[in-house]
């Protein structure tokens, strides 16, 4: 895939920080990622306690470089979520157990200090800026005592203005995974 490389770098220094590499599959209750929705609550479950039983929604493969390959989904419901972000992907396996969510906007005219070294921006529906003069912001914080990562990207335009953001919930348990994927595959011959 192209971009693949650039990606996995990416993943790496914006994940390795935090957890280790892990080939974690174990459920991990009470790891609350987003509203009230847990992580791997079944899909349907998930719909109806966000309310988004009526909203329109697609669902399609993720297929992020780094990410486990034919394993997960993202369903893509519009609304207003947050109050400025006009997306929200849920991110599902194979069983339609909730992984983690993102959120997406067009952000406001608030700038922020960014880097032409990152090469990814939406890990979830695999957005990748198209000129290296773009920028890239990537925030990572903690919640549920570590046990979530928040990811906050935004890409900047060639002007320095944000041109979208993304709000990406990440289970610590799946970021693992996502290292694991990563270290493996940079291992086969």
């Amino acid at each position: 895939m192209q971009g693949g490389s650039a990606t996995i770098k990416d993943l790496r220094r914006l994940l390795s920080p935090h957890p280790q590499s892990a080939h974690n599959t174990a459920a991990a209750p009470n790891i609350e990622i987003y509203r009230g929705v847990g992580y791997l609550m079944a899909r349907d479950v998930t719909i109806q306690k966000l309310g988004l039983q009526s909203a329109i929604k697609s669902k399609n493969a993720v297929v992020c470089p780094g990410f486990p390959s034919d394993s997960f989904s993202s369903s893509t419901f519009d609304g207003r979520f947050d109050g400025e972000y006009n997306r929200l992907y849920l991110v599902t396996d194979c069983a339609d157990q909730v992984f983690n969510s993102a959120s997406l906007r067009k952000p406001h005219a608030k700038r922020v200090g960014a880097s032409t070294d990152w090469y990814c921006y939406n890990f979830v529906n695999y957005r990748v800026k198209a000129l290296p003069r773009l920028g890239i912001s990537h925030q990572v914080g903690l919640e549920n005592n570590g046990s979530l990562l928040r990811i906050e990207s935004v890409l900047i335009d060639s002007k320095g203005r944000p041109a979208e953001a993304v709000r990406w919930f990440l289970p610590k348990p799946l970021a693992e995974l996502i290292l694991f994927c990563i270290s493996n595959s940079e291992h086969r011959p």
